[in-house]
């Protein structure tokens, strides 16, 4: 599933307009249609607005593992990810970085950032 496809499902599921979620997130509803349709991809700080003003657990958006949702979060213990998966996501994490126009020694500093944010998730949520 595509970046744009979860975030689709994300907004149907919380049975929200694309301008609705636009509003939350502080784009307009056409740059939320562009990601939507896998036309553009967003930023790592827009991914970061949706997992958090919309409880969406960064494992799935990301990696496709455990539920959609925190409070339905559950951990792996095999910490198993396969590698198209891992791919994928470190393709998704250098096109947000570039997009965001950040500076080479900043970029370590932001995938670094993600890193801590998931792995703070994983170990707060149930085992």
């Amino acid at each position: 599933m595509t970046i744009g496809e979860k975030l689709k499902k994300i907004r149907v599921n919380m049975k929200l307009t694309q301008v609705e979620i636009s509003k939350t997130l502080d784009i307009t509803q056409r740059t939320y249609s562009q990601y939507e349709n896998d036309n553009t991809q967003p930023t790592f700080d827009t991914l970061k607005k949706i997992c958090v003003n919309f409880n969406i657990n960064p494992t799935w958006l990301f990696f496709e593992q455990g539920n959609m949702y925190n409070n339905q979060i559950i951990v792996d213990n095999s910490n198993n990810i396969d590698k198209e998966t891992l791919k994928n996501a470190i393709e998704l994490i250098e096109v947000s970085l570039n997009q965001e126009k950040i500076k080479p020694d900043q970029k370590a500093e932001k995938i670094i950032t993600m890193i801590d944010y998931l792995n703070m998730k994983k170990k707060t949520s149930p085992s």
